[in-house]
């Protein structure tokens, strides 16, 4: 049959379904790409079938995760403000976002930009990553569809460190950074230039489907520590391993609480490949685990205070499982 001249498609599953398979919206989808492979450009029915895809995506994913930023100060008024300050944020914004997807993800290049919509609320912006279109006839890559995502969450974290570090040192805040290439510093230091040139005060929330809803928070001080630390050069570090276990864990921060064998309890940054299997580990406080932690070590500029430590988790697993960790303390 022709609509409009063009071949319409055959709707059928890609491969019969067994008796007693289950269906699932995994198997839904992969199936629906198939098939969205094979219809035209031009086939009159294709925006629907988009958004059927859409629909597929997120009953396997969940709702696509937002970042929703009010900005207030500087020359916000009403619901308005002057559009060089503003488009500088976005741009800044999109670009660190790309720079730490592509650091965290360990790839040279990537495609593709957030997508940012306006709002009322002082001045509102709800900032999304974009969805994978299965009209390019790539197969689904779940790995793919995270990896901007995981880009805002990390950004998300280092804002949320920034405003609640009040250390003269930024040491844990130096610590969530130690995994970053240079790239994504600059890049992370020029949002961050840009808001504070603005004197904006961001405000807002974090929604992710897979771990939940957090607040956030970057004034005019906390961007300028954002931006002074991003741009500092690694400090002195040194390794060590340490047995104990895991007492705590905060997705907003990507920070474990870790309370070791012997000594005081402390906080870890947590770089975004480990932060499932730390997230695991919670569910059971008795378990003993071997973790490996690179120690920075900063001295407040112009200042004699003592050094601080702060600590970024390198490698962590169950004590006696794997034994490839040495323990140096």
């Amino acid at each position: 049959m022709s609509v409009s001249g063009v071949d319409r498609p055959t709707f059928r599953r890609a491969g019969p379904r067994r008796r007693g398979e289950v269906a699932s919206p995994q198997a839904d989808l992969a199936a629906y790409d198939e098939l969205l492979r094979r219809v035209p450009s031009d086939y009159p029915g294709l925006p629907l079938m988009l958004q059927r895809r859409e629909e597929l995506s997120q009953a396997v994913v969940g709702p696509p995760a937002t970042l929703e930023l009010h900005l207030d100060g500087g020359d916000v008024i009403g619901h308005s403000t002057s559009a060089r300050p503003l488009s500088n944020f976005v741009r800044y914004l999109d670009e660190a976002v790309k720079e730490l997807a592509k650091s965290i993800a360990g790839i040279g290049k990537l495609s593709g930009s957030l997508r940012v919509t306006p709002g009322f609320g002082s001045v509102l912006l709800t900032i999304s990553a974009p969805q994978i279109s299965a009209d390019s006839g790539a197969a689904l890559d779940m790995a793919a569809e995270r990896i901007e995502v995981d880009g805002l969450r990390k950004l998300v974290a280092l804002m949320a460190i920034a405003a609640a570090d009040d250390d003269p040192t930024s040491s844990e805040l130096s610590a969530a950074m130690f995994d970053l290439n240079p790239a994504s510093r600059r890049s992370v230091a020029q949002f961050a230039k840009a808001t504070a040139d603005a004197e904006y005060e961001v405000s807002g929330s974090w929604s992710d489907s897979r771990n939940g809803t957090v607040q956030v928070n970057m004034g005019l001080a906390a961007a300028k520590r954002l931006r002074r630390t991003a741009s500092e050069t690694v400090d002195q570090v040194e390794y060590t391993t340490i047995t104990g276990t895991v007492d705590g864990w905060e997705w907003s921060t990507s920070r474990l609480s870790f309370a070791p064998r012997t000594g005081k309890t402390f906080r870890a940054s947590v770089p975004e490949r480990l932060s499932r299997t730390v997230a695991s580990l919670i569910s059971d406080r008795e378990l003993t685990v071997a973790a490996r932690f690179a120690v920075h070590e900063k001295v407040a500029r112009g200042s004699s205070m003592a050094t601080k430590r702060a600590y970024t988790l390198e490698e962590i697993e169950v004590k006696g499982e794997q034994g490839d960790l040495r323990d140096e303390e």
